[in-house]
């Protein structure tokens, strides 16, 4: 748990000198995955989107897109899951 805090921190630290560095918050949201953050997940991976637009990096947009495709599916199946439970 540490070393994911850690993580978060050099990311945040990378964000706060260059805020157009998609990278970090790509890596920034995929950090929060494993601390299971659906909500800082979800915005990490959509500045992330929208620097790789706004940056031209066309391949890494068209990825983010599908990641964030498929964060939104599963947390809709989750709150699915716990609607029936219930």
């Amino acid at each position: 748990m540490e070393q994911t805090n850690l993580a978060i921190d050099y990311c945040t630290r990378a964000i706060k000198i260059d805020p157009n560095f998609s990278q970090a918050y790509r890596l920034r949201g995929q950090v929060h995955s494993f601390l299971i953050n659906p909500s800082e997940r979800l915005k990490n991976y959509e500045k992330a989107l929208s620097l790789f637009q706004a940056q031209g990096y066309h391949q890494e947009a068209e990825n983010m897109k599908k990641l964030i495709h498929a964060h939104k599916y599963f947390i809709n199946l989750r709150k699915e899951n716990a609607q029936s439970k219930n």
